[in-house]
């Protein structure tokens, strides 16, 4: 069994499954998202870019195909912490890239908090 979970991270959602591709494993998927306000219905919320759109658009509703994301990766434990990274297709500016280190920083800590649970024989390991 598969679970998931979603944590904001300063202007991202990320997207954690676990297990994921093995016992130890995490794996996350980083979505920039934008808060605002719906014009129509005045309702407050956080929404998702639309990547297939050139504007920009918001999502009204997360889809994993349409949503823009910045990068994902895996996390697991095997004698030492195996952390791997892939970037999406896009250029990114300097604060950008500061914005994302922040944010891959935080997603990594919360990986391995999400590994310890399931294994909580590697707690020992969790600052390496």
């Amino acid at each position: 069994m598969t679970a998931e979970q979603i944590v904001r991270i300063n202007d991202y959602n990320a997207h954690f499954k676990f297990p994921y591709a093995g016992s130890s494993t995490v794996g996350y998927k980083v979505f920039p998202v934008q808060d605002g306000e719906n014009v129509s219905t005045k309702v407050r919320g956080t929404s998702y870019i639309d990547a297939t759109s050139s504007s920009e658009d918001m999502l009204d509703q997360f889809d994993n195909d349409k949503a823009k994301w910045r990068f994902q990766g895996s996390c697991c434990y095997r004698g030492v912490w195996e952390i791997r990274i892939y970037f999406s297709n896009d250029e990114y500016w300097g604060e950008e890239l500061a914005e994302m280190y922040d944010a891959y920083n935080k997603i990594i800590e919360e990986c391995k908090k999400l590994i310890v649970i399931m294994h909580p024989e590697y707690k020992e390991f969790l600052n390496d």
